[in-house]
């Protein structure tokens, strides 16, 4: 899994730009698109939405890891340890 700090200023305006439109672009009745504050969302399909956008700059982790534990594998050029099943 990257780390936001692994991403370049383009692709982090990307995500940016990607969760405005998520929320706040919408089509009127005749099909043009605007920028609605108001519009209505759906959770799941943000949801969604918001993480195909993270998996789509490998944000997501890739296997259940203990929170720290991809930042002390980065930091010693490690594996991130295996985690136990509970």
């Amino acid at each position: 899994m990257r780390k936001a700090s692994d991403l370049t200023r383009d692709q982090l305006e990307a995500i940016v730009e990607a969760v405005q439109e998520c929320l706040y672009l919408d089509d009127d009745e005749a099909g043009h698109t605007y920028w609605n504050p108001q519009k209505q969302w759906q959770g799941a399909d943000i949801c969604e939405h918001l993480a195909n956008e993270l998996g789509n700059h490998g944000l997501i982790p890739a296997t259940p890891m203990k929170a720290g534990a991809q930042q002390q594998a980065n930091d010693h050029n490690l594996k991130p340890p295996e985690q136990p099943n509970s």
